[in-house]
């Protein structure tokens, strides 16, 4: 089986890095919903601060490229 990538199954081992993916991604989405909800309350406002930026930074960084996660081998 070839190699799909983003923690899908690369066939032998058990790959569970899909689940860890999607829960990821929905966090993220939903944290992003949230972050921007809040900007947009803050901007009619007029009333950004230095902690909306410290928001915002830390949405970015959660970003995690790496979907090794979840990948067993067989210790046979």
């Amino acid at each position: 089986m070839r190699d799909r990538g983003a923690g899908f199954s690369s066939g032998g081992s058990e790959d569970q890095g899909w689940k860890l993916y999607i829960t990821s991604l929905v966090t993220i989405l939903v944290a992003g919903l949230f972050v921007i909800a809040r900007l947009v309350t803050r901007l009619v406002r007029r009333t950004l601060g230095w902690d909306d930026a410290t928001i915002v930074v830390s949405l970015v960084s959660s970003f995690q490229p790496d979907m090794s996660h979840g990948i067993h081998h067989a210790v046979c």
